[in-house]
């Protein structure tokens, strides 16, 4: 439910420029942290190259 100081233009305007600045104050932060995951997903999910080995924990042992 809406209250009466939020109705207002330049109060609604406040508020979600508030919010778009606290959203982009962890943007970075989020990038920084995101971007190796998602590289290491984007692999899993593309899979290996035709001709490479399948990819397992065991080949990169050095037994």
């Amino acid at each position: 439910m809406l209250s009466v100081s939020s109705r207002t233009g330049k109060k609604t305007t406040d508020d979600i420029q508030r919010r778009l600045q606290s959203v982009l104050g962890y943007t970075p932060y989020a990038i920084y942290f995101g971007f190796v995951p998602f590289v290491i997903y984007l692999g899993f999910k593309l899979g290996p190259d035709p001709g490479t080995p399948d990819f397992s924990l065991m080949n990169l042992l050095p037994i």
